[in-house]
């Protein structure tokens, strides 16, 4: 994998650090320098022009990554539903909280709505909003078919569907 920088010079270092194929990448929103990548084996290579730093989501693929509002947090989930919140602000990450079944399947996309609370969509049908402190689901909504992808825009949140 080649990736470009936001100042378009590419690295080709980072695509010799993975050993399994990327799914999910996500740029941090404070330090443009640091790139997130989910990959197939369940891996989270968190990369920037300093550091390399591995988190791990026990095997499943990882399709869905987002940073909270404030860069603090980095939200993860994977295949098997499973939804992780890690701080990456310390000088090694944490596992600071989970869910293990946040969705019945896959989960497709996250995207934070601020600091506190953020959305997932799954492939069960489902869109969550979920409170990041005590991961408490504050609101879920069943659909009739899957969304793949979704973005939140000035409190608005638009969601891209099979049809």
């Amino acid at each position: 994998m080649t990736s470009l920088s936001h100042s378009h010079t590419t690295n080709s270092t980072w695509g010799s650090i993975g050993s399994s194929i990327p799914l999910v990448l996500c740029w941090s929103p404070l330090q443009t320098e640091t790139l997130v990548v989910g990959r197939q084996d369940g891996v989270v290579d968190v990369l920037g022009p300093k550091k390399h730093r591995i988190l791990q989501l026990i095997g499943s693929p990882v399709r869905a990554l987002a940073y909270t509002t404030d860069a603090n947090l980095l939200i993860a989930g994977n295949d098997a539903g499973r939804l992780c919140v890690f701080d990456v602000n310390r000088k090694v990450p944490v596992l600071v909280n989970h869910v293990n079944e946040a969705h019945t399947s896959w989960i497709l996309d996250i995207q934070a709505i601020d600091a506190r609370r953020f959305v997932t969509v799954g492939t069960d049908r489902q869109i969550r909003i979920w409170k990041v402190g005590q991961m408490t689901k504050l609101h879920s909504f069943r659909l009739d078919e899957t969304v793949w992808s979704l973005d939140i825009y000035e409190n608005r949140m638009v969601a891209g569907s099979e049809t």
